[in-house]
């Protein structure tokens, strides 16, 4: 089973070149391209995103990282109009560009709370139903994750009937497992729940059971054993997808390297429980 870490932090202090070469110098497998840095956002709406997405192909291809999953900007909310001229809405639809001329298949897009009134569901059908055509015309599908608290897809139920609305061609599934655990789920039995052959891609990080802390595995209390035992029985068998930003936003540039060779010792620890290595 292989392993992947989350661009941002890595990129923001080192660059894109020598971040993805710490990160494979680290022992991940690949990368989640992240582009909800600001900073990035800030590019995609007023830089050459096109020119800038060819030239981080070649440096993902030279890397030797593979890189399956991307993660859209955040910032889009329920006051904001599904059209290019809101800020907010170009800053997805040009990431799911930019993903698709890397080569990315997927991309998570975050669901939306509704206005009061609304309904989940209907509501966040018809904002992914705007970025269908975008799918279409990229050839790039998108990841719905479940979020956290008082957001959106914070249960199995909600997800699923989420999924059900759309089309699958166009749309799979992103289980972050740090959100399990801050509603009213533990991880094994949400995994169990949605079933691990329809999860798609994953974000993996630890917590309290109280704050998001994206912390390292085995840096918080979600149950690892029971985790892993709960996606070796449903089926998973994709990468495994390290979302741990407050880890290494702590770390200066210089310290990258062996901050990520944590990580990817934690991560490989919890794939190896999950499909263990042949004898």
């Amino acid at each position: 089973m292989k392993i992947a870490a989350n661009t941002f932090f890595t990129f923001r202090k080192l660059g894109e070149e020598k971040g993805l070469a710490c990160i494979r110098e680290a022992g991940f497998d690949g990368i989640d391209y992240t582009f909800y840095d600001p900073q990035i956002e800030e590019f995609l709406l007023h830089g050459d995103y096109i020119a800038a997405a060819q030239e981080s192909r070649k440096r993902l291809e030279a890397s030797g990282l593979f890189c399956r999953q991307a993660h859209a900007p955040l910032h889009y909310n329920c006051n904001d109009t599904p059209e290019l001229s809101n800020p907010h809405y170009l800053s997805i639809v040009r990431s799911m560009e930019y993903a698709a001329i890397m080569g990315i298949p997927i991309i998570v897009v975050h669901g939306v709370v509704p206005p009061e009134g609304e309904d989940l569901i209907d509501y966040n059908e018809r904002f992914y139903q705007t970025l269908e055509p975008y799918c279409r015309r990229f050839g790039i599908r998108i990841g719905v994750e479940n979020l956290l608290g008082s957001e959106v897809f914070t249960t199995p139920e909600e997800l699923l009937a989420m999924m059900d609305r759309l089309d699958p061609e166009w749309f799979g599934i992103c289980l972050d497992i740090g959100h399990t655990r801050l509603g009213s789920w533990n991880e094994a039995d949400f995994i169990r729940a949605v079933g691990g052959s329809r999860i798609e891609i994953t974000h993996i990080h630890d917590n309290d059971g109280v704050g998001d802390l994206h912390q390292v595995p085995y840096m918080g209390n979600t149950d690892w054993n029971a985790a892993a035992r709960a996606f070796a029985e449903t089926g998973y068998r994709g990468e495994l997808s390290l979302e741990v930003l407050s880890f290494l936003e702590a770390f200066p540039g210089d310290l990258q390297l062996p901050a990520l060779r944590l990580c990817a010792a934690a991560l490989k620890k919890l794939a190896d429980l999950i499909d263990p290595p042949s004898a």
